[in-house]
Formats: structure tokens, sequence, C-alpha cells
């Protein structure tokens, strides 16, 4: 039987675990020195009542061991169960400079100075929170006024086609070809229809011309009623203009509250008496808009989107009132 032979490694394929082991070892240096140094940051601290030399003269110790055990032109010349010994000082001298800075640090924050520089840190911290909780609020409302902007060019594009609105209709007739479509009265925001027609009935003559209200929406007209539906074609009229008007109402009232919102946040010093005074009054308004809207909904009832708007300008009033944690308006010499 023939022997397969086998290749035998050459010198460079011998020295690459060699040369990769030398790089990692550069590093677990570096990273030795690194603690040794952090660990003598820390002597800047003993004149802290309460701290003491122990700690940091043990962590200080344990790090300067393992940096010159791991120093390499002695590295290599030592037997391996010694350098197994220098990587087991590398983690102790790290796990005991962690504990050594705690330490520290604990006995720093119960100074005066240290107290007011972890005060300081939180408020900052919370500034931060607050700052990213008001920009993703924004964001979100950003996005609702392009959603609701991006639904009105749908509408406006899918409830042109007058088509549309006689298919919808002859699909409820038991004649459609006989279908005779006279006035289309239009919704100001063209998405409501009332259309007056006639078409032959099962007797095979035409009746007395009735009227259809048809609905736009993204999937194109559909009939919402042919029983007799708007009789008055001028109520339809003026249904939908109150139905613009009051969306026009709300995009304003959204615009006011944003423009307080960013005062209060952001600027609550930068007005004078005057226009603070203006402030206070818009502020005032728009929670009294508030609390009428709160006092139908216990009396009479409201719509969904009138609750919607009752959770989103609470949650803004008291956003506001966070932001300005001296008042709504902050001027120097308020009135």
């Amino acid at each position: 039987m023939e022997k397969i032979e086998t290749a035998a490694p050459t010198e460079a394929n011998k020295r690459k675990p060699f040369i990769l082991y030398r790089i990692l070892h550069w590093i677990g240096f570096a990273v030795a020195l690194l603690i040794a140094v952090g660990a003598f940051a820390a002597l800047k601290h003993l004149d802290v009542p309460g701290v003491t030399y122990g700690p940091i003269v043990g962590s200080i110790g344990v790090s300067i061991v393992a940096a010159l055990l791991l120093l390499p032109p002695l590295f290599w010349t030592m037997p391996k169960i010694l350098r197994s010994i220098a990587y087991v000082l590398l983690l102790v001298s790290l796990v005991y400079a962690t504990d050594t800075s705690s330490y520290v640090q604990a006995w720093y924050e119960r100074t005066p100075q240290g107290a007011r520089e972890a005060t300081d840190r939180a408020q900052r911290k919370a500034e931060e929170a607050r700052e990213r909780a008001d920009s993703e609020r924004l964001r979100a409302e950003e996005d609702r006024q392009a959603e609701a902007q991006e639904r009105l060019e749908a509408l406006s594009t899918s409830c042109d086609d007058t088509g549309d609105i006689e298919r919808a209709i002859k699909e409820r007739l038991k004649d459609p070809a006989s279908a005779v479509f006279n006035d289309i009265i239009y919704s100001k925001a063209r998405d409501r229809a009332c259309v007056a027609y006639n078409a032959k009935n099962s007797f095979g003559g035409y009746g007395e011309p009735a009227r259809a209200e048809l609905k736009c929406g993204r999937d194109g007209w559909t009939v919402v009623n042919m029983e007799s539906p708007c009789d008055d074609a001028n109520s339809l009229e003026l249904s939908a203009a109150w139905d613009i008007e009051k969306e026009k109402i709300v995009t304003a009232r959204r615009r006011e509250w944003d423009e307080l919102f960013r005062i209060a946040r952001k600027a609550p010093n930068d007005f004078n008496i005057r226009s603070c005074r203006k402030t206070r009054e818009t502020f005032g308004r728009l929670v009294e808009e508030v609390v009428d809207l709160e006092r139908k909904a216990e009396s009479e009832g409201v719509t969904d989107d009138e609750k919607r708007l009752i959770a989103d300008d609470r949650r803004t009033i008291a956003s506001i009132k966070a932001g300005a944690a001296k008042g709504i308006c902050a001027a120097e010499n308020p009135e």
C-alpha cells in the first residue's frame, strides 16, 4: 500500500501563531500600563475624608507588578508558569483598580464639591433625557402632520374622478345601464358628495329623481346612503365647511402650543414684559379652551377626535409647566 506523504509545515506557517501571540501580548501590556496610570490618578483624592492609603497603594502595587511582568523583554525570558501568573495579575489589577476607583468616588461624592459635581451630572443627564423626549415629541408631531398631509393628497387624487361616483351608484341599482346622473354637489374638501340621479325601476320605467350620498376614502368613492339622503344640499356644504374649519382651528392651536413649549423649554428669559404678557394670555386662553372641552365632555359627550385633542393638550400643558421651572414667564422682572 502506497504511503501518502504530507507536506511539512513551512517556517512561515510556524511563525504565524507566534506573531499573533506577540501582538496580543503587546495589547495586554498596554492595558496594564493604562491600569497603572489610572491607579496613580486616584492619589489626588487622598485628601478626601474617609479615603485611606491602603486600597490606593494596593491598586498601584498590583498594577505596577503586572506591568513589569508583562514587559516584553522580560516576559519572554520567564518560565511559562510566571507568564501565566503575569496574565492573572493583569486581571486582578483590572478588578482591583475598578473597585478602588468606585470606593474613592463614593467617598469623594460625600464632600461638598463632590456632591455638587454629582448633582450637576444628574441634572445634565435629566436635561438630556428631557431634550430627547422633547425631540421625540416634536418628531412624532411632524410625522403626524406629514401623515395627515399625505392623506389629504391621497384623497384629493382619488376623489377627482366623477366616473368612480357613477360606478359606485350603478353597483347599487337594478338596471345600471339606465342610470341618468344630474347634479353632483361636492363638499369643500371634496371627500363627500351628493348626487342627483334616476334609473329604471323593476317595472321598467323611471320614477322620481333620487339622491345618493357618497364618501371618498383611500379606495375611492363609496355609497353612504341611498335612502333619501342629503335632502338639503346646502347642509352638506355647511357641514363639510365646518369640518374643514375645525381642522384649521386644531392646526392653529397645535402651532400655538408648540411655540409656547419652545419658549418654556429653550428661552424662558428671551422676551420683554410686553411679549411676556402676551405669552401668559395665550397660555391662559388655550388652557381655558381645554377646560371648556372637558366640561362639554362631561355634560354632552365629545367625539373621539376631541377626546384625543384633550389628552394631547393636557400632556402639552404638563410639559410646558415642567419645562419652565419658574413659570411660563420667567423674565427677570415679571409683572
